[in-house]
C-alpha cells in the first residue's frame, strides 16, 4: 500500500515531531488532493493572529461568522506556507485585510507573489483595505456575496 503521507524532510516539511494539523488541499484546480502539513510554528501564529484580530478584522469576523453571510468561514488559517485572514472552504475564497503595513512596495510585491501562488492553487482571493471594512458600509459583505454565488455556478471551462 502506498503511503500518502509524505515523509519528513520532502517537500519542505517541518522535522518529525513538529508537525500538527492535516488539511487536504487540492495542489491544483482539478488535482486530486494532496495532504499538508501545518507546522507547530504555523499554528501558533495562526492562534496568535486570532487572539490579536485588528478593529477591522473583529468587524468582518462578526459578519462572517456562524455563517452570516451563508456559508462556512474560518478565521486565520494556514495554506501552505501563509496564513490566510478568512477562507470559506467549500467555495475556495479567501478574504484578505490589508491595513497600512501593506502600503509598502516590499509587502505590495509580497502580497502579489502569495496571491498568485494561491490562485495556482484553485483559491479565489479577495483584498480589502481595513478602512473599507471600517467605514465602507456593506460593501465588503456584498462583494463576498457575490464571490460565493460565482463560485456556486458550474464551470463551463474544461477541467
Amino acid at each position: 500500500m502506498t503511503n500518502l503521507l509524505p515523509q519528513a524532510g520532502e517537500g519542505g516539511l517541518a522535522k518529525p515531531g513538529r508537525m500538527r494539523a492535516l488539511a487536504l488541499t487540492p495542489a491544483v484546480p482539478g488535482d486530486s488532493f494532496m495532504i499538508h502539513r501545518s507546522t507547530d510554528h504555523q499554528l501558533a501564529q495562526a492562534r496568535r493572529l486570532r487572539r490579536e484580530m485588528t478593529l477591522a478584522e473583529t468587524l468582518l469576523w462578526r459578519a462572517l461568522r456562524d455563517r452570516g453571510i451563508g456559508a462556512k468561514f474560518r478565521r486565520q488559517v494556514p495554506i501552505g506556507r501563509y496564513v490566510a485572514d478568512f477562507v470559506c472552504i467549500a467555495s475556495r475564497i479567501i478574504v484578505e485585510l490589508d491595513g497600512p503595513p501593506h502600503d509598502k512596495a516590499e509587502q505590495r510585491l509580497h502580497d502579489m507573489h502569495r496571491d498568485e501562488w494561491l490562485r495556482e492553487r484553485g483559491w479565489q482571493v479577495l483584498r480589502f483595505s481595513n478602512d473599507l471594512v471600517t467605514g465602507g458600509g456593506n460593501i465588503i459583505l456584498e462583494e463576498i456575496q457575490r464571490a460565493l454565488k460565482e463560485a456556486e455556478r458550474p464551470s463551463s471551462g474544461p477541467r
